[in-house]
């Protein structure tokens, strides 16, 4: 054979050689999730993770992030709830029970500017206002249509007319919990005013619900939550302001 055609027969034979591992490694072998597969003895192609591994940019369970709860908090916990004459009415087993403030976490898990309460005032706005109402009274455009009324987040009344109404309701219904405290920790046994509870209690509620209110944990972002509970903490204050600290600051 000329060498020219021995040449020419080699870079042919070369070129079907690449083409193969070239198709081969374009097109790996691969499966649909939940496909069957020979390869494994249990026949699942959609391997389980191993044991400690965390995906990247995973958030961990026991980070106040994500949970508002200190490690205090976090540890299961069994709570006797008291009937009001003091005698035992059930108890309670879990983490994260509001019966002591030391459970959650008072400070904010990251460093909170101006532009994360604005945004917390936005988020409030879409998801809190129609029951909470803009000042957090309580008093909601859905309250207004025969809907259940969460508490004030303020110990006193906050908006024109608000006094007569609360009087009304008082008279028609005699308050059990006094205006501004948590339902939460008042089902165990403590008087603790909203405007006292830690930030993380906030966060939690609006994560897991609690009452008439609906968990939130699908609709809003985690860092979304902590800026709604900031800016709440916000409206307290604004709110809750002697008449000396206004006379400082001058008008709300």
């Amino acid at each position: 054979m000329k060498p020219s055609l021995t040449l020419r027969a080699s870079g042919i034979v070369g070129a079907l050689l690449l083409a193969g591992c070239q198709q081969r490694m374009a097109s790996p072998p691969s499966y649909r999730p939940l496909m069957e597969t020979q390869f494994y003895s249990d026949h699942r192609s959609s391997r389980p993770l191993e044991d400690g591994v965390v995906h990247r940019g995973q958030i961990l369970d026991d980070d106040p992030l994500i949970s508002g709860l200190t490690a205090e908090g976090k540890r299961e916990q069994t709570v006797q709830i008291l009937n009001d004459d003091g005698t035992p009415k059930e108890t309670k087993t879990g983490p994260g029970i509001p019966n002591k403030k030391e459970n959650f976490v008072s400070a904010f898990p990251f460093e909170l500017t101006e532009a994360d309460l604005r945004r917390g005032k936005d988020r409030y706005q879409i998801y809190c206002v129609p029951c909470h109402g803009p000042a957090g009274n309580g008093r909601g455009r859905i309250v207004e249509r025969g809907f259940l009324e969460p508490p004030s987040f303020h110990t006193h009344s906050v908006v024109e007319g608000e006094e007569a109404y609360r009087k009304m309701q008082e008279a028609k219904n005699p308050v059990q919990i006094p205006l501004g405290y948590s339902r939460g920790f008042a089902f165990y046994n403590q008087k603790l005013p909203l405007r006292e509870v830690p930030a993380g209690y906030i966060f939690e509620v609006i994560t897991k619900g609690y009452g008439g209110m609906p968990e939130y944990a699908a609709q809003i972002p985690i860092a979304d939550r902590w800026r709604i509970a900031a800016y709440v903490k916000a409206l307290q204050l604004s709110q809750n302001r002697t008449e000396t600290e206004r006379a400082l600051g001058g008008k709300k």
